[in-house]
């Protein structure tokens, strides 16, 4: 059913396109659309044009549902195009970190958090070249020891004391799992379990 409905004209869309995909469905319908709010150099509006709306769901959805269902068919009559902005994409957000590992965070959902870092772990698994990994470890380091990140050991749906978005709910911030994708043994993971950032962390 959820691919019969009619969904908000944003990145929503990756939704239904991942969707189709996992069903076997065609889903050149679906990136038709998507294919409209590509800006240039992999970014992507979240609304068609409007330059507002360009924010880090670029990682939260575009360059996170695209690739995943590249994973799931690499035969899909997109996947040069989706590789192609996932490079571009990439190579443009690796300045968006400082030195202690913490990423502007522009637009909304900050909560989501070190899922701003999915599209390098994604690109690696696809084969792309991208010199991230020190970015990857710095950014979750980052988060997990900033004392508001967790509370009682559960991610809370604020970044500071003073901030918190009013549409999320509680389980928005579990959004920032997609950055733990890489756990070994598990075909759709990118990070070793002897990785330092799961060592450490």
């Amino acid at each position: 059913k959820c691919i019969s409905k009619e969904y908000i004209y944003n990145n929503w869309l990756c939704f239904k396109y991942i969707v189709e995909v996992f069903l076997g469905k065609d889903p050149n319908h679906t990136w038709s659309r998507i294919n409209q709010f590509n800006m240039v150099e992999g970014w992507y509006y979240d609304r068609c044009g409007q330059l507002n709306s360009v924010d880090l769901y670029n990682c939260y959805s575009y360059h996170y549902f695209l690739p995943m269902a590249l994973l799931m068919n690499p035969n899909l009559s997109q996947a040069n195009i989706i590789k192609d902005r996932l490079a571009k994409f990439c190579d443009d957000l690796t300045v968006c970190f400082n030195e202690n590992g913490s990423c502007i965070l522009a637009g909304r959902s900050k909560v989501y958090r070190f899922a701003v870092i999915t599209p390098f772990i994604l690109a690696k698994r696809l084969g792309i070249q991208i010199d991230a990994d020190k970015i990857v470890i710095e950014n979750i380091a980052h988060w997990i020891t900033r004392n508001e990140t967790f509370k009682d050991g559960i991610l809370q749906a604020k970044i500071d004391d003073d901030y918190v978005e009013k549409y999320i709910s509680s389980a928005s911030p579990y959004f920032a799992c997609n950055a733990f994708m890489d756990i070994k043994n598990n075909e759709l993971c990118l990070l070793d379990s002897d990785n330092p950032a799961i060592i450490s962390y």
